[in-house]
């Protein structure tokens, strides 16, 4: 055994870890891309610690064998991480498996350090931070915060999102609920307290309502509630944890890859079944199938833990827009595809091994509890039996949580501590709480307790963890993660007895003393990286966003020079140069961005847009086809139409434009792109004289386009359509004075004015002044250019000027292309009555001649 000094140094630290893990959701961090920034940071200080203690130990103790039931598993897994981390070609995954490889010996640590007689305290203090997570919630519900959050949502806690929210507080109800269950207390108190934390957590998972979370808080009180699927398994799973991982791994892989099929080849993009409220379910389905096809590119080992959010924007399907997806998707949501993405199935194997473990240990441990019971019963001192084991609550005080609790929010008020101070004096009272149990416990001496039966408690709570990452990410999620973990240690610890030591030195152990500097030296640097690339992502886009863009660029720039492969920051400093009009910089970077992961957000778009701005149509061009071929949303089919419109080619345009309308995203950005295109069409369909179905355009379009000139301008044509020429007037003077040069709007109001014979001066003004500009653009719009000559001829025709209406207006109708069929018509008609009322009967004979088109009333454009 260890000595008693050495073994209440190990307990008070293991106690302390527990503590500082219980609380860790807690952890706020401010301006930092990333809000579980300081986790990181508690989680490897935490493990330095675990490590430099055991590295001392270890010198002259080893604990006996069979103890550690998930060693192999765990050492298993150790070697496909350090595998697929030196295959990676990501920065991003040497942080990333350090991490995970933490976590692991952090659930090491804490089996070897804690006693039966701690679980209760460290359970405890999971339901107590959980509590008061909720009342938090509950409290931001009602619509009072003492901090201003950057999300949309009220129900937040301190996690920042209402799922991570939701997801954490659906566990610790579980852990609640159990401990009021299923246990034996002195105390009826002790009982209403769990009670009270259950009533209070699972009220604020109800009111978050997050669909998700409720299902897996069902799934959690079901395991709870019922004991039919704690059945030991037989002997041949029980043989090995290994065998019954393999199945489970198989089981889950041909699973998704069933999903992956199903996704894969069906028609998304013919399917008119689906609304908009279907899209949560689409997207999440989605984004498995992207996961799982990373999977099969490197099945074995996968392309590195952390890697797909660099791999995972190769397989977004093109339709992903109208499905739902947003433009970058990084993960996706389960944790066995991304287990299987970035750590292939051996990584999975390991996992499931774990969970295998896990399962055994509850359902060996039930087992146990129960011979034991029978045992007690059957003995002729039963009772006697009983009442020598002492009650679990025995040493067990909420005196320190019920001071700081209640004396936090008066100084508070009393504006004698801040809203930081206050939101910290919880997690700080839960702390204490469990400092002062252990204190308790170890001065009265370690006494035999009933048979906690909080082996089905965290059973059920690590089996609802896992049930919640099947559709969830939860597994990317550092605060849930080490929540997980740290059930993961509270679950062999009641399952299995304290940990027997051994003195055993051995020469060889001198080495796990390099192992302490080893590790805070080369997390230290990992995190610090990554600590300067979050921090200068949030400056960069705070920067942004208040328009210092030259400090932004800094930023960004910063964050680059923390980690070369930042895709964020890349993006970022793209913007950041646009915005400085540092095009060609701009452009660079969004290539390099490109050749990093292509078109990740968006790139190939950015680029096509950038170009066509520039007036680089053929480069543009050349873009905006290899983002269609990455992405098919309307956005991209709005930007290609308008620039072969820029390339005279309008029937091309018009094509792309209607195939731009049959899929629809539930985004802003892409519903304006869809009301771009019907503006767009209906300008096609007005200039060539269709103004029935210009104008059914014009009514579909919802968004804020309807105050845009161009439609202003269409709409304006519509009335005047309709004889309806001073409500047309009076919207295209509207127009006209946004945008006084416009020559359309000065062609618009020009040619009213010459209808109804009023002013015609400032007519003939407009009118001469639309073509002289229009001949000054270079290349203008045939139908623009043929409309203002239509125009100036029937006004030259009002003034007298015969020569000059004749020669205009049968320039209008002879360079009208042939398939305008309907303007061509109208602009026939309006030459032939020129010739009537003119006396030019020959003109008129040769005309009727030359063209035999049917006869329409005449109406103009």
């Amino acid at each position: 055994m260890l000595p008693a000094s050495l073994n209440n140094l190990l307990r008070i630290s293991g106690i302390i870890v527990s503590a500082f893990l219980a609380v860790l959701p807690w952890l706020i961090t401010p301006d930092s891309d990333d809000p579980f920034l300081f986790h990181g940071w508690v989680v490897y200080a935490a493990t330095a610690v675990s490590i430099c203690l055991l590295s001392v130990i270890f010198l002259f103790f080893r604990p006996r064998q069979n103890q550690i039931p998930y060693a192999r598993s765990f050492l298993l897994l150790f070697a496909v991480i350090t595998a697929t981390t030196l295959m990676s070609n990501f920065i991003v995954s040497l942080r990333t498996s350090l991490t995970w490889l933490s976590l692991m010996v952090l659930v090491g640590f804490l089996r070897l350090s804690r006693h039966e007689s701690d679980n209760l305290n460290v359970a405890a203090m999971v339901a107590l931070s959980g509590c008061l997570m909720a009342v938090y919630g509950l409290i931001q519900a009602a619509g009072y915060d003492v901090i201003s959050w950057s999300s949309p949502y009220l129900m937040v806690g301190t996690l920042s999102n209402p799922n991570f929210f939701t997801a954490y507080l659906s566990l610790t109800s579980i852990v609640s609920l159990g401990l009021a269950m299923n246990q034996a207390y002195r105390y009826k108190l002790t009982r209403l307290i769990f009670w009270s934390m259950t009533a209070l957590q699972i009220s604020a998972v109800v009111l978050a309502g997050r669909a998700g979370s409720l299902l897996t808080l069902g799934f959690g009180i079901f395991l709870l509630t019922t004991s039919f699927w704690e059945v030991r398994p037989g002997k041949l799973l029980r043989r090995s944890a290994f065998i019954s991982g393999l199945l489970l791994a198989i089981v889950l892989t041909g699973a998704y890859g069933l999903v992956y099929y199903a996704t894969s080849t069906y028609p998304w993009e013919t399917s008119t079944r689906f609304s908009h409220s279907d899209f949560p379910v689409i997207t999440r389905i989605i984004n498995w199938q992207m996961g799982y096809g990373i999977f099969l590119k490197n099945p074995l080992l996968g392309m590195g833990p952390g890697s797909t959010p660099y791999v995972m924007p190769l397989q977004r399907p093109p339709t992903g827009s109208a499905m739902g997806l947003k433009e970058y998707n990084d993960d996706p949501h389960s944790w066995p595809v991304t287990i299987l993405a970035e750590t292939g199935f051996a990584g999975l194997f390991g996992f499931a091994s774990i969970l295998a473990i896990v399962y055994g240990c509850g359902t060996w441990r039930r087992f146990k509890n129960q011979q034991l019971e029978d045992a007690i019963n059957r003995s002729q001192d039963a009772e006697t039996e009983k009442d020598s084991l002492g009650f679990a609550d025995g040493h067990l005080s909420w005196k320190a949580v019920l001071i700081v609790v209640s004396a936090a929010p008066v100084c508070y008020l009393s504006g004698l501590i801040g809203s930081g101070t206050l939101i910290y004096s919880f997690p700080a009272a839960i702390i204490l709480f469990g400092l002062h149990n252990l204190f308790i416990t170890m001065s009265a001496g370690a006494a035999p307790t009933r048979p906690a039966n909080l082996a089905k408690t965290t059973l059920a709570a690590l089996l609802t963890f896992a049930f919640n990452g099947l559709f969830n990410n939860s597994f990317s999620i550092l605060p849930l993660m080490v929540f997980a973990a740290l059930l993961l240690s509270l679950h062999f610890s009641v399952c299995l007895r304290n940990v027997a030591w051994k003195r055993r030195f051995s020469f060889l152990s001198l080495v796990f003393i390099c192992l302490p500097a080893m590790y805070v030296f080369t997390a230290y640097n990992f995190q610090i990286a990554y600590h300067r690339e979050q921090v200068n992502l949030s400056l960069g886009e705070r920067m942004l966003q208040s328009q210092n863009f030259s400090e932004s660029q800094t930023a960004f720039e910063a964050a680059i020079q923390a980690n070369p492969q930042s895709l964020k920051a890349h993006y970022g400093l793209a913007r950041a140069l646009e915005q400085q009009n540092r095009l060609d910089e701009t452009q660079d970077i969004l290539r390099r961005l490109d050749s990093m992961v292509p078109n990740v957000f968006n790139t190939n778009f950015e680029l096509a847009r950038i170009l066509f701005e520039r007036q680089q149509i053929i480069e543009a061009h050349k873009y905006a086809l290899k983002s269609l071929q990455w992405n098919q949303s309307p956005r991209i089919y709005d930007l290609l139409g308008r620039i072969l419109l820029m390339e005279g080619r309008q029937m091309e345009a018009e094509k792309i434009f209607e195939e731009g309308l049959q899929l629809i995203p539930p985004y802003d950005q892409e519903i304006v792109a869809i009301d771009r295109i019907r503006l767009n069409l209906a300008a096609l369909l007005a200039s060539r004289g269709n103004y029935d179905k210009c104008q059914e355009y014009l009514e579909q379009i919802k968004s804020e386009l309807r105050e845009n000139i161009d439609y202003m301008y269409l709409q304006g044509m519509v009335l005047s359509r309709n004889q309806k020429q001073q409500e047309a007037l009076e919207l295209f003077e509207k127009a006209l004075e946004k945008d006084p040069q416009n020559t359309r709007l000065m062609n618009a109001v020009g040619f009213i004015l010459t209808l109804q014979n009023s002013d015609l001066d400032r007519a003939a003004n407009l009118l001469e002044s639309a073509y002289q500009n229009i001949k000054r653009s270079g290349a203008p719009p045939q139908s623009d250019f043929l409309m203002i000559v239509h125009s100036l001829g029937n006004l030259y025709w009002k003034l007298g000027k015969l020569a000059e209406a004749r020669e205009m207006l049968e320039l209008a109708w002879s360079q009208c292309p042939p398939e305008w069929q309907k303007l061509k018509s109208e602009r026939l008609e309006s030459l032939k009555q020129f010739y009537q009322e003119t006396g030019m009967q020959n003109e008129l004979e040769s005309l009727e001649q030359k063209d035999a088109l049917p006869q329409e009333p005449r109406e103009h454009e």
